[in-house]
């Protein structure tokens, strides 16, 4: 009788430690699962912000080369006026 108290008693509290273990593990990996899940957040967040930063960016290049070519426009205007007069002094010229 002896005997099966020291040998069944061990083995008891063996299985009530691993209990524990596996508790301990399962927490861990929620935490870690946790942990991963805000990174991608963040992570998303991020590149969410650089894909509108680099949105703003485009938008205002795109605004300048508008102001640029209606700038280059109007001085076009001014130069094909121009090119116009001579071309009419010209053919007059050799009329």
């Amino acid at each position: 009788m002896k005997w099966k108290l020291l040998i069944t008693h061990p083995a008891k509290k063996k299985k009530k430690k691993k209990k524990k273990k596996k508790k301990k593990k399962k927490k861990k990996k929620k935490k870690k699962k946790k942990k991963k899940k805000k990174k991608e957040e963040e992570e998303e967040e991020e590149e969410e912000e650089e894909e509108e930063e680099e949105e703003k960016e485009v938008v205002e290049q795109v605004d300048e080369e508008e102001e640029e070519k209606e700038e280059e426009g109007e001085e076009g205007e001014k130069e094909e006026e121009s090119s116009r007069r001579r071309a009419t002094r010209r053919t007059l010229r050799t009329l």
